[in-house]
């Protein structure tokens, strides 16, 4: 039985240009205040014959009030050459670059949105799934896994 996308038509369009770009880096920032700030999760990206340019597809929450919020992604393109020096798993703990590291070299195939407001992005071998997840003390955080 196949799943619907809950992306709309303009979402797809929007992020069709990622796909086939391929992982080489990934950052995370947990919130230093997390009713002001989201945590933000970072993938980079780049063309697979081209080494000179690299982009970040960035994942966080935005608040709408007291009581909403909603997953937020947007891209990054930094113009700097500071993005070659960066590391290519900042602010992971040990266990998390080990599951990240098989992403490496990876095509992005595709993106995925449940009823749930669950973002499935596609990799060629994996996929990572994030989602919107409120703590025992009611504070909002941004959860990710292995799909």
């Amino acid at each position: 039985m196949a799943k619907k996308n809950h992306l709309t038509s303009l979402q797809r369009e929007m992020l069709s240009p990622l796909t086939g770009k391929i992982v080489t880096g990934f950052r995370y920032e947990p919130s230093p205040n997390r009713q002001l700030f989201s945590d933000k999760f970072s993938i980079r990206l780049r063309q697979l014959e081209h080494h000179d340019s690299e982009l970040y597809l960035g994942i966080h929450y935005k608040r709408y009030g007291q009581e909403q919020a909603a997953l937020n992604m947007s891209t990054n393109l930094l113009l700097t050459d500071r993005i070659e020096r960066a590391p290519l798993l900042h602010g992971f703990a040990a266990e998390h670059q080990k599951t990240l590291q098989g992403f490496f070299r990876q095509p992005v195939t595709g993106f995925y949105l449940s009823i749930q407001q669950t973002l499935i992005v596609h990799c060629a071998h994996q996929s990572l799934m994030f989602e919107l997840e409120r703590s025992e003390d009611e504070q909002l955080y941004l959860g990710w896994a292995l799909a």
